[in-house]
């Protein structure tokens, strides 16, 4: 269900608590609305959570819900409950940049050479990504930026997906430096520096 408006609010007492609805497997860190992946009860599907609490739907639950509505593409309703509102997407399989960079050694490859194909095209992904993003992503990490499995069986393209996003918006250049210093730290500055050069990557 893709709708940008929530459900009409009703009486308290009608409402179900999210403990009806989804079973909280863990929490995530979150900058903002806490964030969350589940179970829900009546599928069985695993999802991901974010909530506002109190009777009123804020402004700002709102306008993040339509950012990730509009980057994602697909989420729930905005579902009023008694604690007060929640809405979920998709829980994408996957590691965090940071968790893959370690995996994979980044820290060990002192010159271009050292990187694989995988290991440039993930870069690049991750800023094909950045240039194609519709909205603005304030608090870009290695941790928000999330590596998927590998799709098919000839695919050798690790996928990206941005997570926890923010209420706060930015500027393009912050999102830029954001991701040029997460790079610098994961590589060494030297290192990615050889790399932008190398694929025109502008800093």
């Amino acid at each position: 269900m893709t709708s940008a408006e929530p459900k009409k609010q009703v009486t308290t007492h009608h409402l179900k608590a999210t403990s009806e609805l989804y079973e909280v497997l863990s929490v995530f860190s979150s900058s903002d609305f806490p964030m969350k992946k589940v179970k829900i009860f009546k599928t069985g599907e695993i999802k991901v959570v974010r909530f506002q609490e109190g009777a009123s739907l804020t402004p700002a639950f709102k306008a993040l819900y339509d950012k990730e509505l509009k980057y994602y593409r697909e989420l729930s309703d905005l579902i009023q409950v008694k604690e007060g509102w929640v809405y979920s997407r998709t829980f994408f399989e996957g590691e965090s940049l940071k968790d893959f960079s370690q995996r994979y050694k980044y820290y060990k490859k002192n010159k271009f050479s050292d990187f694989s194909s995988k290991d440039l095209k993930l870069i690049l992904n991750v800023w094909k990504e950045i240039n194609l993003l519709s909205v603005t992503h304030n608090n870009l990490n290695e941790r928000n930026i999330l590596v998927q499995p590998h799709l098919g069986w000839f695919s050798n393209e690790p996928k990206v997906k941005l997570v926890d996003f923010t209420t706060e918006d930015c500027s393009e250049q912050k999102m830029r430096a954001d991701v040029h210093g997460i790079f610098s730290r994961l590589l060494g500055k030297e290192t990615y520096d050889i790399i932008c050069n190398k694929y025109m990557v502008t800093q």
